[in-house]
């Protein structure tokens, strides 16, 4: 399993870009995004077109 860095980081990463999206979708609570918002799968181009960051590492090379 890489590593891909501090939980707390991430988590925090993730939950502005969930208020993000909410907002975008024109939701104002967690109720309304749940019943409103769609999952939509993306190719692999265009993941790497929407220049999405994913940053992984390898956790041998931090471990030592």
């Amino acid at each position: 399993m890489p590593y891909a860095g501090d939980l707390h980081e991430g988590l925090e990463v993730t939950i502005t870009k969930i208020k993000s999206t909410m907002v975008s979708c024109g939701s104002v609570s967690l109720e309304e995004f749940r019943s409103s918002a769609r999952l939509t799968l993306v190719s692999a181009q265009s993941f790497e077109e929407s220049h999405a960051n994913v940053v992984v590492r390898d956790i041998s090379t931090i471990v030592g």
